[in-house]
């Protein structure tokens, strides 16, 4: 049996978020992401509340502001490591875990790994810090990277059927029609109608 699950950590308080078929949900029953206050007990509560086999293997990602006070009660255990390998917890989950956390508790987070990679950086983000590492995958380009809830890139290419509205670009003046005359016609009139025919 293999645990996933990671444990944000800010203002002496946990938030519990796993990863389970195929997406970063909340670990309660609310399916609803929340802080909690850390007990004394927290790892046993945790254990018992989870049903977590302890030789089973565990892939804990941790988020903390800080080491210090109640954080500590947490981050003391075993199955805390510096730096995460082999892991579920990549660049782009961890940005699920952000979006999670911005959409249930409408917490704004930027996270930084112990290499100082960060995740997309935002306006008024509370800066923490993470074992997971948070590296960028070669072949993803920054357009192609997937922003955060409630922003949006647009590649160039999208725009270039707007880009007269954005940029301001004049219109192509058009160039009028030219009347052609019938070969059959002139300026004068019709020609006059001969023997056979009737002038109507």
């Amino acid at each position: 049996m293999r645990y996933t699950y990671v444990f944000v950590l800010t203002s002496n308080c946990v938030c519990v978020l796993q990863h389970k078929d195929g997406e970063v949900r909340a670990s309660n029953l609310a399916n609803k992401a929340r802080f909690e206050d850390i007990s004394e007990s927290f790892w046993e509560d945790f254990q018992r509340v989870f049903n977590i086999d302890p030789k089973g293997h565990k892939d804990y990602a941790f988020v903390w502001l800080n080491k210090a006070h109640k954080h500590s009660i947490v981050l003391n255990t075993p199955d805390f490591k510096d730096r995460l390998e082999d892991s579920i917890w990549n660049h782009a989950r961890m940005a699920d875990v952000r979006d999670v956390l911005e959409r249930d508790c409408s917490m704004r987070f930027n996270f930084e790994d112990f290499a100082g990679c960060q995740l997309y950086p935002l306006p008024s983000a509370t800066l923490l810090f993470t074992n997971a590492n948070l590296e960028h995958p070669q072949e993803t380009s920054f357009e192609d990277e997937r922003p955060s809830t409630g922003f949006y890139g647009y590649s160039k290419d999208s725009l270039k059927p707007h880009q007269e509205a954005i940029y301001g670009e004049k219109t192509q003046k058009r160039t009028p029609v030219e009347r052609t005359l019938s070969t059959k016609a002139s300026l004068k009139g019709d020609d006059k109608p001969s023997v056979d025919e009737e002038n109507v």
